[in-house]
């Protein structure tokens, strides 16, 4: 199997990460949150604080149109 591009798959993980999880069996990831990171840490911890800043807005969003009804 030969991979073209690092790109994103559909959740947003990377090809490199999900490669990484089935060489390693789910074990000895570098970063564990929102999937189990295998390769470039960094770059998915940021990816992680984006949804974390989505979601808690998303949240912000429910709860002023509930107390507006």
């Amino acid at each position: 199997m030969q991979r073209i591009s690092n790109a994103p798959c559909g959740s947003g993980k990377k090809v490199d990460d999900v490669c990484g999880f089935i060489k390693h069996q789910g074990k000895n990831c570098l970063l564990c949150r929102y999937w189990k990171v295998y390769h470039d840490p960094d770059n998915a911890q940021k990816q992680f604080e984006s949804f974390d800043c989505a979601r808690r807005l998303v949240i912000q969003q429910v709860i002023e149109k509930y107390r507006a009804a």
